[in-house]
């Protein structure tokens, strides 16, 4: 993955998020939700719950620290920390139902988070 597709949430960067199920990039969302939360869960350094649908149909619960949005071709994916699996994963927004803020604040553990993520990227590379 290419990290320099990271994105800023909404507002820092000039995109937004619509109303309408879209971000305005045209990416179809299954709900408005979807990728309002994320982004306001990465501005806030606030946790985000929701279930997830992998590329196998099984569904989990999960709760996150939302880090960055990323465009790769593939689809939107939201790059976070996984409380439940204790570790960095890479969820696509389209598979993401539910998503809600969850109590808690990460800010003091950001910066930390976000070398982590990018060491754990570059070295795929």
């Amino acid at each position: 993955m290419n990290i320099a597709t990271v994105e800023q949430p909404a507002g820092q960067d000039g995109s937004e998020v619509r109303n309408d199920g879209q971000c305005c990039h045209g990416q179809k969302y299954p709900g408005p939700d979807s990728p309002r939360h994320a982004m306001q869960g990465i501005r806030d350094c606030r946790p985000v719950a929701f279930v997830y649908t992998d590329l196998s149909g099984n569904q989990t619960a999960r709760t996150v620290l939302p880090l960055v949005l990323v465009h790769p071709p593939q689809g939107v994916k939201l790059l976070a920390w996984c409380q439940e699996r204790e570790g960095f994963r890479q969820f696509f927004v389209r598979a993401i139902r539910g998503i809600a803020p969850r109590p808690g604040d990460f800010t003091a553990d950001r910066l930390a988070l976000l070398k982590g993520l990018l060491d754990k990227e570059t070295a795929r590379d």
